[in-house]
């Protein structure tokens, strides 16, 4: 199962809500985009934000 598929998944179970959702969801995108090669140019703020969302809506929540 592909990830934005787990994400549907786990929002129609309300495990996560539409908000957690949208955010997990960017940063997916921002993660794909970063992994192949591109002109896209990520900051460290950017990647520090990233991790944080990921901390507070993921780990902090299923830890």
């Amino acid at each position: 199962m592909g990830e934005s598929d787990f994400l549907d998944r786990i929002e129609a179970l309300s495990i996560i809500g539409k908000n957690v959702k949208a955010q997990l969801k960017g940063c997916l995108d921002l993660r794909n985009g970063c992994g192949h090669p591109n002109s896209l140019k990520v900051s460290v703020n950017k990647s520090a934000a990233h991790i944080e969302t990921l901390l507070q809506n993921v780990f902090e929540k299923f830890s």
